[in-house]
């Protein structure tokens, strides 16, 4: 997504969360302690939650299938060295 690592993800989403929080303690409506709990909930919560979506089939699939460098085409082993490769070859769950 936008070239964003899960690092900066992570750092972004503690910076809204942490925004979101002040605005609440300068309305009274909770407390620094609180914020500061519901901060860390909320983080370890979305941190387990984004590990187990990275690691469905379905991405696994997606993340082999995609090149990890723009135009570079990983090539079997099998595939004599001066042919070409049109497409990325597929994976299936099966051989995960």
């Amino acid at each position: 997504m936008f070239g964003l690592t899960p690092l900066m993800i992570g750092g972004i989403v503690r910076g809204l969360l942490t925004t979101a929080a002040g605005g609440l303690i300068l309305k009274g409506t909770i407390d620094q302690s609180t914020a500061q709990s519901a901060i860390g909930a909320i983080a370890t919560l979305a941190t387990i939650g984004w590990s187990l979506w990275t690691k469905t089939p379905a991405s696994l699939i997606a993340a082999v299938n995609s090149p990890s460098v723009p135009g570079v085409h990983v090539v079997p082993a099998n595939v004599a060295p001066n042919s070409t490769v049109d497409a990325p070859i597929p994976v299936s769950p099966a051989r995960l």
